[in-house]
């Protein structure tokens, strides 16, 4: 087989392979043609791959554009949660110092309880005992104020009594006591007193006896005084 037979052969089996329709035996003279197809063909598959190049190139340029993007965006929310989480532990440090803070006060608030109720104890306890030695010193008051106005009953009394000393006037001469200038006694070997003036001065000094008695409110209970001047007797 010569040369040409061979050409021919293969251009027959690229041009089925083309799917380009031969209407006719291949001849020499249609090469050109069946050459033309195919230039076509291939400058069409040329422009197909540098479309798909182009749009593969823009997807790949868009592709990195959103991963650029996500990627900028993830990390604003990294840096984000990263700062969040900054705060938040710096608020967690505030709470667990603050916490720590209360739970002294919270120690220190209850020692100081439990000093109040002490020294509160020991405050009823000293009260306790002012209430009960107000309480005896009341009582006492109240003992000394009777006494106190008993005395100035009795003083009062006695200032109402003391127009006695004028009647009654008691005193001395020599060695004998008086009651209203009578002497009370005798002394047979140097002084002699008449029993009259004795008398007298006896039946003065019952006068002045009854006198006290019924002013103080004193009853007798085994005496009986009998008043009867110079001739005046205790029974």
């Amino acid at each position: 087989m010569g040369d040409q037979a061979l050409k021919s052969l293969k251009i027959k089996d690229l041009a089925e392979q083309q799917n380009i329709q031969l209407r006719h035996p291949l001849c020499f003279e249609c090469f050109g043609e069946i050459l033309a197809k195919l230039k076509f063909k291939i400058k069409k598959y040329e422009a197909e791959k540098k479309f798909f190049k182009e749009e593969i190139a823009q997807l790949d340029q868009e592709l990195n554009q959103t991963e650029k993007y996500q990627t900028n965006l993830l990390q604003k929310e990294l840096a984000e949660l990263q700062l969040e989480e900054k705060k938040l532990l710096e608020e967690e440090r505030k709470l667990d110092e603050e916490e720590r803070q209360q739970t002294d006060l919270i120690r220190t608030l209850e020692g100081t309880k439990s000093e109040i109720e002490s020294q509160e104890r020991v405050m009823w306890l000293k009260m306790n005992d002012y209430e009960k030695d107000l309480v005896a010193h009341l009582e006492k008051n109240m003992q000394v104020e009777g006494q106190l106005a008993t005395l100035s009953q009795q003083t009062s009394k006695f200032q109402r009594t003391c127009f006695l000393n004028e009647i009654f006037f008691i005193s001395s001469q020599d060695q004998f006591g008086t009651i209203s200038g009578f002497r009370l006694g005798t002394i047979s070997n140097t002084i002699d007193v008449q029993w009259d003036e004795i008398n007298v001065a006896l039946g003065q000094a019952v006068y002045l006896l009854a006198i006290l008695a019924h002013r103080f409110g004193f009853k007798f209970e085994k005496y009986k005084i009998n008043l009867c001047g110079a001739r005046s007797t205790i029974q």
